[in-house]
């Protein structure tokens, strides 16, 4: 089972400072601009109650494994290059608590949870928010539906048709190929996400088929045209999003201690 922690910004200079919960296995993800995965760190890493840790990154250069001899944290926290006499923008003294980012959550994310139907933090709950009304089982719009039926809370054990619709090579390329709505940690490349944003996100639109309705008319919008991921009223956008680059997971629900 696992969950978003949080958020952080990468700074200027390309270095960020983090405050994360102790005791914990985190792995990291970089995104882009919409909030979508570019990488996704595979391995896990921890720390101890008050630890400090320093990292030189995934992409230095790899003849200097010696690099992170050079980096030293001074007695006002922030943290420097000695061999390239450089300061970073981050340290220890400005690290974000990724737990306090307005968007972080503390809840699992499932894409429907059957022992609670009501929980609104699910992906089925987005849909059943913002979807159905005219992607519902009568006339789904573009014959995609979004609903659920009865059946699908017949079997505890078992996904539901959304899931498996969304998870099958259902869509339509403009070539008429066809792929999954939802590819596993690649929200990017996910034509779900296409027709959300009312355009490719992973190229240059040569897969995409347009929609007869711009969906990106559901989100809010900054001045630049840009969808905030984290602006409060884009936040059911976000839960998709997260939904599929932490694995397009079914069942995530830990349970309570």
């Amino acid at each position: 089972k696992q969950r978003v922690v949080g958020y952080a910004p990468i700074r200027a200079d390309g270095s960020f400072s983090v405050e994360v919960p102790a005791n914990r296995s985190l792995h990291m993800q970089t995104l882009d601009e919409n909030g979508h995965l570019l990488v996704n760190q595979r391995t896990w890493v921890q720390v101890m109650p008050g630890e400090q840790r320093l990292c030189t990154g995934c992409h230095g250069d790899h003849d200097r494994d010696i690099i992170i001899d050079d980096l030293e944290i001074q007695s006002d926290q922030t943290v420097i290059n000695a061999a390239l006499s450089k300061v970073y923008n981050s340290g220890f003294n400005n690290a974000e608590n990724v737990e306090q980012h307005a968007a972080a959550i503390p809840d699992t994310l499932d894409f429907f949870n059957k022992e609670n139907p009501n929980k609104s933090h699910t992906v089925q709950g987005v849909f059943n928010r913002m979807c159905i009304s005219c992607h519902g089982n009568a006339v789904p719009a573009g014959g995609l539906s979004l609903e659920m039926t009865a059946a699908d809370l017949s079997d505890p054990d078992a996904t539901t048709s959304v899931y498996e619709r969304l998870t099958d090579p259902n869509y339509r390329t403009v070539n008429g190929d066809t792929r999954d709505y939802v590819r596993r940690e690649r929200s990017r490349e996910s034509p779900l996400l296409w027709v959300l944003y009312n355009r490719q996100l992973d190229g240059d639109n040569d897969e995409y088929r347009p929609m007869n309705y711009d969906h990106s008319q559901l989100f809010t919008k900054d001045a630049t045209g840009l969808i905030p991921p984290f602006h409060p009223q884009n936040r059911d956008l976000l839960t998709i999003i997260e939904w599929i680059d932490a694995g397009i997971q079914y069942s995530n629900t830990t349970e309570q201690r």
